[in-house]
């Protein structure tokens, strides 16, 4: 019959009493066992209040000296929350929040060393559902995107106004934006549109607030169709906001007034995904590394 389950894990610990503390008073698990009942052995045994599989706290292992564990992962829902709680309780962290392709991690140490990985637990059943949300219709004047990516605000605003990263996703067109209210934004075109005879500057727009890594509103005109030129320029802002499972809520409002033909195009209406195809692009390049088309 093929193993089901892990039960314990042995943490190498030089001070029973003290990593007691640490992981039952700071980290919250739950005490399990605390007995001498063998002569010389404390057995300190504890588990995550929701867990099943429970850390021994050993001492009695030559072969693994404290310290010496490395990797153990260990699971919350806000991890943006556990971090600056434990930091302010004085948990020494080796990494700061950061987003990999697979997960949104920190790494931290006991008091003996032992290496710690806290890693963001998966979205609630009620944020997956709303993952993606549209309020358009081709011809809106306000057009409202909004979708949860498993990343930090930090990493997603970085990306949204790189123009390294800006060149991957989406119709992968780098945008050049000063960061300041009246600064230039512009979106220059991707290779491929420059093949094709494309011009160099595709849209151009003003920056008119900025409140990083929460807000950011400019205006965008697209310059390759004389319609969209007419109509002038058209308002796009930008809201970021920390889910409780520590995904980013980007919420997109493009607000296009007297602009139906670019509402048409944003929208997905004509060519290309618009809005739609270009934030599920964006999501997927921040969660796994690579672009829809990767």
């Amino acid at each position: 019959m093929p193993v089901k389950d892990v039960d314990v894990v042995s943490v190498p610990v030089s001070d029973p009493e003290r990593a007691r503390r640490f992981y039952v008073d700071t980290l919250g698990f739950e005490l399990t066992r605390d007995d001498e009942s063998i002569p010389g052995m404390r057995w300190i045994q504890a588990r995550p209040a929701a867990g099943a599989t429970s850390l021994t706290l050993v001492t009695w292992f030559d072969t693994m000296p404290p310290g010496s564990l490395r990797g153990l992962v260990l699971v919350c829902d806000d991890l943006q929350a556990e971090y600056e709680r434990l930091s302010a309780a004085g948990v020494p962290f080796a990494q700061p929040p950061q987003q990999w392709p697979w997960a949104l991690e920190a790494v931290f140490s006991d008091p003996d060393g032992n290496l710690l990985v806290l890693q963001q637990g998966e979205p609630t059943q009620e944020e997956r559902s709303r993952m993606h949300s549209t309020e358009v219709s081709p011809d809106a004047d306000r057009q409202v995107h909004r979708i949860y990516i498993k990343a930090s605000r930090e990493v997603v605003w970085h990306a949204l106004t790189s123009r390294e990263t800006t060149a991957t996703f989406g119709y992968g067109a780098p945008v050049e934006i000063e960061l300041t209210p009246g600064g230039s934004f512009r979106q220059l075109a991707s290779d491929e549109m420059r093949v094709h005879g494309g011009l160099d500057v595709i849209a151009d727009g003003e920056v008119v607030e900025v409140q990083a890594p929460e807000r950011l509103v400019h205006t965008t005109r697209f310059l390759w169709d004389p319609e969209t030129v007419a109509e002038g320029h058209t308002i796009v802002s930008y809201e970021l906001e920390t889910s409780a499972s520590g995904a980013t809520k980007l919420t997109v409002l493009h607000r296009l007034e007297g602009a139906p033909k670019t509402a048409a195009l944003v929208a997905g209406a004509e060519a290309g995904g618009g809005w739609p195809e270009i934030l599920s692009d964006l999501k997927t390049l921040l969660e796994t590394g690579k672009p829809l088309a990767g």
